[in-house]
């Protein structure tokens, strides 16, 4: 009966989205009762082409592949973060990753890399550049901010995967 967008902006992801349109949907109900009641509420058929049912999503594609694009990554992270949530391996350690960044830097390194926990940051190879994991929840933590984590951490180096 009544549709309205919703941009998604840049700092969004599935939870902050999602919690806006919970709100945004609220409102759309309450008046389309309203015109209903009224009859006055306008009937828009849903188009029969382009409609397509989403699969649901395994683990698997949860997991973060370093050798993608850093805008891919960084997306992957926005659009399963808070749940599923988005997962790297660290050897045998699970980490939920639920906030990155683009840095603007090359890299040469092989994706996946720890290159960096200088300013209590970490910073990992990506396919074309250097993403920066903000946040992360370690298996059996809770969700911290990386500088908080790397104070109880002595040395990390290695290769996420």
């Amino acid at each position: 009966i009544y549709q309205e967008k919703e941009s998604i902006l840049p700092d969004d992801d599935y939870g902050s989205l999602s919690e806006r349109l919970a709100h945004k949907g609220g409102a759309l109900i309450v008046k389309s009762l309203v015109d209903i009641a009224a009859g006055t509420a306008p009937r828009v058929p849903q188009p029969h082409e382009g409609i397509v049912m989403a699969p649901m999503i395994s683990n698997e594609q949860c997991r973060i592949d370093w050798s993608q694009p850093c805008q891919t990554i960084f997306n992957h992270v926005r659009g399963l973060t808070p749940i599923p949530g988005a997962f790297t391996m660290y050897g045998d350690e699970r980490w939920k990753i639920s906030k990155t960044e683009i840095l603007k830097q090359a890299s040469e390194t092989e994706p996946g890399t720890i290159l960096t926990t200088e300013f209590n940051t970490i910073r990992v190879a990506a396919g074309d550049g250097v993403i920066e994991i903000l946040e992360l929840q370690p298996a059996g933590k809770r969700k911290m901010a990386a500088a908080d984590f790397l104070r109880g951490v002595r040395d990390l180096t290695g290769k996420l995967s």
